[in-house]
């Protein structure tokens, strides 16, 4: 049911509008995903402008209900998705840690790779390793395109992966399974940007959104690098808890 607006009412119409639309939201009318009726069919269903329209939108996106996708149109966005809560000692994979949070977790491997080392490869893990593959991968969480990443892995260390589908596998997974690698201890740099062409593309951005961009180094209990990965977080489904002892 559509709730008349009160142009008589000392609260703006905008005002109305966007209480009404959060409203359905909460009443589950308006579901997480859904596309919002064009402009002009709310300026037909309320009876109210295109400014009217366009500034309730306006604040519901600032607000983070709603979010616009470059060319589809304006969608109910999905509640904040904690996707990086990482325990300082113990070590999840992508498909872990969004599972045990109740979300369905599904990966697209978009590019598998063998290639050879680079003065950054060479920089980051050790002039010994000349050969990895290079596996770049959009990850998402309840059918939402959450993360790109590009992960390194050294081929003297995990030979022959590509015969693993990680489409269906977790790499983690596979590592501490079939190579007998045990997953010690990482680190991770976290730094603010904003997405460029492809990141806009792939996770449904427009380009200069913010996003999250992390740097993450998993090594063995033997101290080996085992990989090293390079992310770019969706800002609008990614938040970060760090746990502080005092």
């Amino acid at each position: 049911m559509i709730k008349k607006i009160d142009k008589f009412s000392p609260l703006p119409m905008y005002y109305q509008l966007q209480t009404d639309l959060i409203s359905k939201i909460n009443a589950g009318q308006l579901k997480s995903g859904d596309c919002l009726p064009s402009e002009k069919e709310l300026m037909r269903q309320y009876n109210v402008s295109r400014t009217t329209v366009r500034t309730a939108v306006a604040n519901l996106v600032t607000s983070g209900h709603l979010e616009k996708r470059r060319g589809v149109g304006t969608f109910v966005r999905p509640p904040h998705l904690d996707t990086n809560q990482w325990e300082l000692n113990h070590i999840k994979s992508f498909q872990q840690q969004l599972e045990a949070e109740g979300h369905r977790v599904s990966t697209k491997v978009l590019a598998f790779e063998k290639i050879q080392t680079s003065p950054e490869l060479t920089q980051i893990f050790t002039a010994k390793e000349t050969d990895f593959y290079r596996i770049k991968r959009l990850r998402y969480s309840d059918n939402n395109p959450i993360v790109f990443d590009t992960t390194f892995v050294p081929m003297s260390l995990a030979a022959h992966l590509e015969q693993f589908n990680l489409n269906n596998h977790s790499l983690f997974q596979i590592l501490q399974t079939h190579y007998q690698i045990k997953l010690c201890y990482g680190e991770k740099i976290l730094q603010a940007s904003s997405a460029n062409q492809t990141d806009a593309e792939v996770l449904k951005l427009n380009v200069g959104d913010p996003i999250q961009t992390v740097k993450t180094k998993t090594y063995s209990d033997q101290n080996r690098l085992v990989e090293y990965s390079i992310s770019h977080d969706s800002g609008a489904y990614s938040e970060y808890k760090i746990l502080l002892h005092y």
